[in-house]
């Protein structure tokens, strides 16, 4: 779900910045969007100062279950999981997103692979279970759904140099 956030520019540059509030009526009504701040501005190797909106409203894709107070605490963890897997992430609860996020990114892409696609053999839909079993157990007793060979064999069909090139995206984008 696309949701409209209000972020604080808070750094030197002109993309540090962190979200403050989901925007409302109400939440809009707390932030002075006329008020200014200075960043610096990088034309060809010469940095020069200059003033900007120091609150300003950007969309953000957020699970549907996420709320203000979740987002705005796990906001980051949201960003990078939200891209490598959004489908399976929007199937999450709140706790088991928190024992999600943890994992490489490889592995949030391998996971999202496997639930994304109709398995094609035996081994894909015994992992298939495997990785729902993990998620349905309270305390979980690895850290990960799929063992290390498992991992490695799952990857064989599953393109996970492509995870890279999404946080990658992600890192390099404003």
């Amino acid at each position: 779900m696309i949701q409209q956030v209000i972020f604080e520019r808070t750094g030197d540059l002109e993309k540090t910045a962190s979200p403050r509030a989901f925007h409302t009526p109400e939440n809009a009504a707390k932030f002075d969007f006329t008020t200014l701040h200075s960043v610096q501005v990088c034309y060809d190797d010469f940095y020069q100062w200059k003033q900007i909106p120091k609150y300003f409203i950007k969309p953000v894709n957020i699970p549907t279950w996420a709320t203000e107070k979740f987002y705005l605490q796990n906001h980051i963890k949201l960003k990078y999981s939200a891209a490598l897997a959004p489908a399976f992430v929007e199937t999450l609860s709140p706790d088991t997103f928190l024992r999600f996020s943890p994992l490489h990114e490889k592995d949030q892409y391998l996971i999202e692979y496997i639930y994304t696609r109709a398995p094609k053999n035996d081994f894909c839909a015994s992992l298939l279970a495997q990785i729902n079993q993990w998620l349905s157990e309270e305390r979980p007793k690895n850290k990960f759904p799929l063992s290390p060979a498992q991992a490695s064999a799952a990857g064989k069909y599953c393109p996970t140099w492509k995870a890279k090139k999404i946080t990658n995206a992600l890192y390099w984008a404003e």
